[in-house]
């Protein structure tokens, strides 16, 4: 019998409210270094210190500072869907996913037991192969994926929209997930959607006032790791965004992004080669 991944059968949803405050306190503490990397305080011509120290004195600079309160909003707001993505949206490994449903096609009461607690992608791609057994297949409003509400709601005390799937119907969308999903497989590993959101988002919020994104490579030397040969500005900047959101992962029980892996993302996705330092 196949033994289904027990982490997709423990899904924990994202905690919204206790990650916006984690992470804004983490990013506002370095916003004044963050304004800095990504050209803000050049592109306004002023000195962040002489805001902070004499603001009352500087009422003509309050619009700026407003854009930057909105501008360091929007990069928490984006940090915090990024989050939501990965631990909502479904993004677990395929083959995690494959060995799940196969846990379920084995045994359907896994389903009825603990629906709730189970992956959305698990519970997307059921729900989008399930068919009631006495669908007309023949009627086009009664595809596969139709009555997807029957696989989202099981073990709800509310049927209102929706009825309990039968075992058999249960097992034979996952049979035609599991299919799905190791055709996946075969065709090579799929983007991982979360990181290509976060990555191609931070690149554009770097890049708005103007400064470009530079990767720069230092040649290896021994004792010296991949990341730690990885420097420039927006490399900073990934790590004072991304390190905290990372922190918050951990806190709520998933995998932490790369942080080099979301510098090289945001370099292939604006089409910059890495630029590489040679010894003399």
């Amino acid at each position: 019998m196949t033994v289904p991944r027990r982490s997709l059968l423990k899904h924990r949803s994202f905690k919204w409210e206790e990650a916006s405050k984690q992470l804004t306190l983490a990013i506002k503490r370095n916003r004044i270094e963050i304004l800095k990397l990504v050209g803000f305080w050049e592109y306004w011509d002023l000195d962040p210190d002489r805001l902070i120290v004499h603001r009352s004195a500087f009422r003509q600079d309050e619009e700026i500072i407003q854009e930057a309160h909105e501008y360091i909003n929007e990069l928490i707001g984006l940090l915090l869907k990024s989050a939501a993505i990965k631990i909502d949206g479904g993004n677990q490994p395929v083959r995690a996913i494959i060995s799940t449903i196969k846990g379920i096609l084995a045994e359907p009461r896994l389903l009825r037991r603990r629906g709730h607690n189970i992956d959305p992608g698990v519970l997307g791609e059921l729900g989008m192969h399930y068919q009631r057994s006495d669908e007309n297949p023949g009627n086009s409003d009664e595809k596969a994926g139709t009555h997807w509400q029957d696989i989202c709601n099981i073990g709800s005390t509310d049927l209102t929209l929706s009825k309990e799937p039968s075992a058999k119907d249960i097992r034979s969308a996952a049979k035609l997930a599991i299919a799905g999903l190791e055709e996946q497989v075969r065709q090579g590993a799929p983007r991982k959607i979360s990181a290509d959101f976060l990555a191609d988002n931070l690149s554009k919020m770097f890049r708005r006032f103007g400064h470009p994104i530079t990767r720069i490579v230092d040649p290896a030397e021994p004792g010296l790791s991949a990341p730690d040969r990885e420097r420039g500005m927006f490399r900073d900047f990934v790590a004072m965004t991304v390190g905290p959101l990372n922190e918050e992962l951990k806190r709520q029980g998933a995998r932490p992004y790369s942080e080099t892996g979301i510098v090289k993302r945001a370099v292939e996705a604006g089409r910059l080669g890495p630029k590489r330092n040679h010894k003399c």
